[in-house]
């Protein structure tokens, strides 16, 4: 998700393809910019880019489900949520807590 939030421009549509590697296999995996929409946390309301991450294998994570990922719509972009389905029911994360570097190296 690293790479993803460093390259993928937040724009509803965009998309790029990974090559990512599960159970002894290569598979292409694709991740597309579903929406730009609010969402209020502890963090308070803020502007994010709702990425959907399109899985092309099966494990804890459900093909059907993929996981959604938001991300601060800002030079920062934190990701603030994350939702997935998974064999067992779904995952909820969201950020709690954070800080702000006092300096830049």
């Amino acid at each position: 998700m690293y790479y993803v939030r460093k390259v993928l421009p937040f724009v509803p549509g965009a998309s790029l393809a990974m090559t990512v590697h599960h159970d002894k296999k290569n598979y292409k995996m694709d991740v597309r910019v579903e929406a730009l929409e609010t969402v209020e946390g502890v963090w308070g309301k803020r502007q994010t880019a709702r990425v959907v991450v399109i899985m092309p294998f099966q494990g804890i994570f459900l093909n059907e489900g993929n996981i959604r990922v938001w991300f601060t719509n800002d030079e920062h972009r934190v990701p603030v949520r994350m939702k997935a389905k998974v064999v067992v029911g779904s995952i909820v994360a969201e950020l709690t807590e954070g800080y702000r570097p006092t300096s830049q190296p």
